[in-house]
């Protein structure tokens, strides 16, 4: 987020929902910011969100946090979530601050978390609030689980459809698995690269012939991703690649280095 962002979001009012909280002030209580940090990673959309301190949630009045004794950066915040037994590893976070009407406000961004659900191994416990074990917290419109709770079967379900790329569309989904460059290997009786964990994913790999080498396109004009040393498999001179998901043809990348094995 930068500071026209921010100041667009606060003078227009725009009011709590699935991807921005209001903080009167930053929290007392560790375990309830780790609570709304994992509320943020656990959410079934794809986008970044933001806890916005120094704002009165209700009539988003900037008050500022420039005497706030509990404000914090970057750093203590990611170092607060590497000391949580997490499930996988802590959500990107960063902490800016923007003067506003007047007023220092705080923005905690909780970058978009795709390995989800988050949760904890073991329980975290401080000044009377406690995090169990598996309880996964999440975020439905404007309202957070509540700590004595975990996220419905319904959120579960939506969140493993995230994890798993599912929620996507089959571009997005061949967008991601292109970039496992090391989960790919090259079947030579089939002249393809099959995908390790679904083979429904492939990229067929042609010789051009006669005619298309003499109109191939100039050198240098090739997709970085099938590049890659130290792999038993590299792109050299042209070939026609397509990229399929089983019988169908997804993208067609045309004239690219030829397929080699070296």
């Amino acid at each position: 987020m930068d500071l026209n962002e921010a100041t667009h979001i606060i003078n227009s009012r725009i009011e709590e929902n699935e991807w921005l909280d209001y903080k009167q002030e930053w929290h007392q209580n560790r375990i309830e910011l780790v609570r709304d940090i994992l509320s943020f990673a656990n959410t079934v959309h794809s986008r970044d969100c933001y806890l916005i301190f120094g704002v009165v949630d209700k009539t988003i009045e900037v008050i500022g946090t420039r005497e706030d004794s509990n404000k914090k950066n970057t750093q203590q915040v990611a170092d607060l979530l590497a000391h949580q037994q997490l499930s996988g590893d802590p959500p990107k976070i960063k902490v800016e601050t923007f003067e506003i009407n007047g007023e220092e406000v705080d923005v905690l961004t909780v970058f978009n978390y795709l390995n989800v659900p988050l949760f904890l191994y073991s329980k975290r416990s401080y000044q009377g609030k406690e995090i169990q074990p598996g309880q996964v917290f999440t975020r439905v419109s404007d309202t957070n689980t509540p700590i004595n709770e975990t996220a419905s079967d319904s959120v579960l379900e939506m969140l493993f459809k995230k994890r798993f790329r599912l929620d996507q569309t089959i571009y997005e989904r061949y967008r991601y698995v292109m970039e496992q460059l090391d989960d790919w290997t090259y079947v030579d009786e089939e002249s393809k690269l099959l995908y390790n964990f679904d083979p429904n994913f492939y990229i067929e790999i042609k010789p051009l012939d006669s005619e298309e080498e003499a109109s191939r396109i100039h050198d240098g004009d090739y997709y970085g991703w099938l590049v890659k040393s130290g792999l038993e498999w590299n792109i050299r001179n042209y070939n026609v690649v397509t990229a399929m998901y089983g019988k169908h043809k997804i993208l067609d990348f045309s004239y690219l280095f030829n397929f080699d094995r070296g």
